[in-house]
């Protein structure tokens, strides 16, 4: 089951203080930098066991989009150079 799939079980309300609901408030990009450690998001068990590393929410029309970075061998973080 990948995070996106285990996301839903998650409720982001608009009114509390996830950074959902901030970007839904100020219209501006949010980015967690430590997806791992941070509770306001309420998946923080769920970014340690998918090994999510960052989150960035953008404001789109009709929601909030997000993506971000994971740990490991095949992301551009973990890259040999």
């Amino acid at each position: 089951l990948p995070f996106a799939e285990a996301s839903p079980a998650t409720v982001l309300r608009a009114a509390g203080n996830s950074p959902v609901a901030e970007v839904l408030r100020a219209r501006q990009p949010v980015l967690i930098e430590d997806a791992q450690s941070c509770v306001r998001d309420g998946r923080s068990a769920a970014a340690t066991e998918y090994g999510i590393r960052s989150i960035c929410y953008v404001p789109v029309l009709g929601g909030v989009l997000e993506y971000g970075t994971t740990e490991g061998d095949c992301t551009a973080e973990g890259v040999a150079h």
